[in-house]
């Protein structure tokens, strides 16, 4: 019986390091690929100095203002008008859409009409994302979009990928560890140099939502991969097995009793 089971038992095993090839379909949706603004290099390195910059003085302010020297100092402008993480940094963009739907002349101030929260909810209209240092990339998809579909005619919300390894540059700078996305407002004491550069970056492009939708033909591409053969094996075969396992966990216990 014992020779038939490790037969049984080898015969499964084969069966499971056997593989087949096989073709698996991939459906090509042309509604989840959205291109981020491009920018040049030194344009970015510009921004990202800008940035520091701007940051440093607002940490400075925060440093010191716990410290009940608020009189003493100056305070950044930009302090109560900017957005530091995803969370805050998305709800504004949605409050603008949200704004845009319901087509009423809402200020900033009536934020709790719409459920949201005016400490978190700030009028931007620069995004900065450290891109390549946040993953996975799904983290960042909805950027572009949601930026085109917080822009209106009057104001273009504008959106920067920054150069991979800002994250560490910006959270020096900010003292705030894991500094990854930025909001500004358009207009702000300390802007002049930025809103220079961010003059000549075109607002993010999604076809799908600048123009009107038309029919895509459909695109299915194969991918050649393996996957291992599966054999039904009879319920007297699976029993067998379960009986040896458990005929060779109480000879164990038997012995472990005796020592």
């Amino acid at each position: 019986m014992a020779t038939k089971n490790g037969r049984i038992r080898s015969s499964v095993a084969n069966i499971e390091q056997q593989r087949r090839q096989v073709l698996k379909p991939l459906l090509d949706n042309p509604f989840t690929q959205t291109a981020w603004p491009e920018v040049g290099q030194d344009t970015l390195k510009g921004i990202t100095d800008i940035l520091i910059q701007i940051l440093r003085s607002v940490s400075k302010y925060n440093k010191l203002s716990g410290k009940n020297l608020e009189a003493t100092i100056h305070k950044p402008s930009v302090v109560d008008k900017m957005t530091i993480g995803f969370n805050s940094t998305t709800k504004s963009l949605e409050y603008k859409v949200q704004k845009g739907k319901k087509e009423r002349k809402l200020s900033f101030d009536n934020c709790k009409k719409i459920q949201l929260n005016k400490k978190t909810v700030k009028d931007i209209s620069y995004v900065f994302v450290c891109k390549d240092d946040i993953k996975p990339d799904i983290l960042t998809q909805h950027f572009p979009s949601l930026c085109l579909m917080a822009s209106d005619t009057d104001e273009e919300i504008k959106l920067v990928a920054l150069p991979k390894g800002s994250v560490a540059q910006l959270s020096e700078a900010l003292n705030v560890p894991n500094t990854t996305i930025l909001g500004f407002p358009r207009k702000f004491e300390e802007n002049d140099l930025l809103s220079r550069l961010m003059e000549n970056i075109e607002p993010p492009k999604v076809p799908w939502l600048s123009a009107m939708p038309r029919y895509e033909p459909l695109s299915v591409s194969f991918l050649q991969t393996t996957q291992p053969i599966s054999r039904k094996v009879s319920q007297k075969d699976h029993n067998n097995i379960r009986k040896r396992e458990d005929d060779q966990g109480g000879v164990k216990n038997q012995k472990r009793t005796k020592t």
